[in-house]
């Protein structure tokens, strides 16, 4: 815990009996809710109290000697034990209240120091049972108490403290406030929690002071709770422009523009956070792919699967192949939609790629290898049967196979849903047999 300045001087001031103006300690480290920090809507500043103001007490030669040698063995020699000793016998003497409310600070000093917040709770804790305690002391103590209340996951707790300290000041912290959002947070109380983030960020922005980030995230964590998620859009805009890219921020605000349905700014989002090189993952190259090829870019979309291939950051499976085919094919790129799209089909146990290599084949008038691709998709098994017998029916008569091309048609005849088709084309053959039968009779 890094409040060891402003911890030592609140001890000393106490011991000299000083009145020091003491900063709220804001060293503390914050843990336990996995968020970060806040924002929200209005001022969360209750009415200032008006209370009589107790000045800094003295404590007796002899007491002040010993806590004189504990700060010596906590500040140059981290001497916890020792300083321990002395605070325990301390307490086993008769003193005054406010003597004893001197040795529990140092012992709740002792015990945040070493990460121990539950024993450093009961031991600030007990300087509020005295009564004569200066107000700033006083003060600075149940602001202590919050924060470790907080750390320690007491969050009802560090509220109740928070609010009793907040009456008392004219002007509170930021800290405070976000320590406050903060609580609500964990508890789950999202609309309590925007009220004092909000007045954080504001106070930071008067100051003229830059936000933290992690402000804007906790801000932007309470939204997406509350499902709004055009103010989670509006959060990650500001992150994306005032801090150092992030590929959670360019993907999550993708994801935010598609829920919102504004699927032009979606696909904006996922090209730049590809483009800064944030896209590392199969799912994100495959899914900005499949944008592309839905937004009428297939090549952008080849270019994605073709460079995730090669670069090993896009799995060579079934699935990969077939989505880079599919974009050759849709950008009119055939020829190199063959590889692909050969290896796709050989992958699978089912017949529907080889049923689409088939027909790139005969696009390309490769009629031999059409025939090979449709035959093997209907030894795989195909879902419209009817329709390959079809396919390969017309490829067998390109190939001049007029014969099998014959028996393929039948065969699509016996399903009533190509069975119009499959009449002409036998009704064709037929004709066209007979016509080249009688031409070479003609002949011979």
């Amino acid at each position: 815990m890094k409040t060891t300045a402003t911890n030592t001087r609140l001890a000393m001031a106490a011991v000299l009996g000083l009145s020091l103006a003491i900063a709220p300690v804001s060293g503390i480290t914050l843990s336990g809710i996995g968020a970060s920090e806040a924002l929200a809507q209005s001022s969360d500043k209750p009415a200032t109290k008006k209370r009589k103001t107790r000045r800094a007490k003295t404590v007796g030669q002899t007491v002040g000697r010993k806590l004189g040698e504990v700060a010596t063995l906590i500040e140059e020699d981290k001497d916890y034990v020792g300083a321990m000793v002395i605070l325990t016998k301390l307490l086993e003497r008769k003193i005054n209240s406010y003597e004893r409310g001197m040795v529990h600070y140092y012992r709740g000093y002792v015990y945040s120091d070493q990460g121990d917040y539950k024993n450093a709770i009961v031991a600030y804790s007990a300087l509020l049972d005295i009564e004569d305690l200066p107000t700033n002391f006083e003060d600075q103590i149940r602001f202590l108490l919050a924060q470790l209340n907080f750390a320690e996951g007491h969050y009802r707790k560090s509220l109740t403290l928070l609010d009793e300290w907040m009456k008392y000041q004219e002007t509170p912290s930021i800290q405070a406030y976000k320590v406050k959002g903060q609580a609500h947070y964990a508890l789950e109380e999202y609309r309590q929690a925007l009220v004092p983030l909000e007045t954080a960020i504001r106070l930071t922005q008067e100051a003229g002071q830059t936000v933290r980030e992690n402000t804007w995230g906790l801000v932007k964590s309470v939204y997406r709770e509350m499902e709004n998620l055009d103010k989670v859009r509006e959060i990650l805009e500001i992150l994306i422009l005032n801090y150092p890219p992030k590929a959670g921020y360019w993907l999550e605000l993708a994801y935010a523009y598609g829920e919102l349905n504004m699927e032009t700014k979606e696909l904006a989002a996922i090209e730049v956070a590809y483009i800064q090189g944030f896209l590392e993952k199969e799912n994100h190259l495959i899914g900005l792919a499949q944008r592309y090829m839905n937004a009428e870019a297939p090549i952008k979309a080849s270019w994605v699967m073709g460079k995730g291939l090669d670069s090993g950051q896009i799995e060579k499976s079934e699935k990969t192949y077939d989505v880079y085919s599919q974009a050759l094919v849709l950008a009119q790129e055939l020829e190199d939609s063959e590889d692909p799209l050969e290896r796709a089909a050989k992958m699978s146990d089912k017949g529907d790629l080889s049923l689409r290599l088939g027909s790139v084949y005969a696009a390309r008038d490769n009629w031999s290898g059409a025939i090979k691709a449709l035959r093997q998709a209907l030894r795989k098994g195909v879902k419209r049967k009817d329709q390959a017998y079809l396919q390969l029916g017309r490829a067998y008569f390109n190939a001049d196979r007029l014969t099998d091309a014959r028996k393929e048609f039948i065969k699509a005849r016996a399903d009533k849903r190509s069975r119009n088709d499959a009449r002409s084309w036998i009704k064709y053959l037929d004709s066209e047999i007979k016509r080249r039968r009688q031409l070479e009779e003609s002949i011979n």
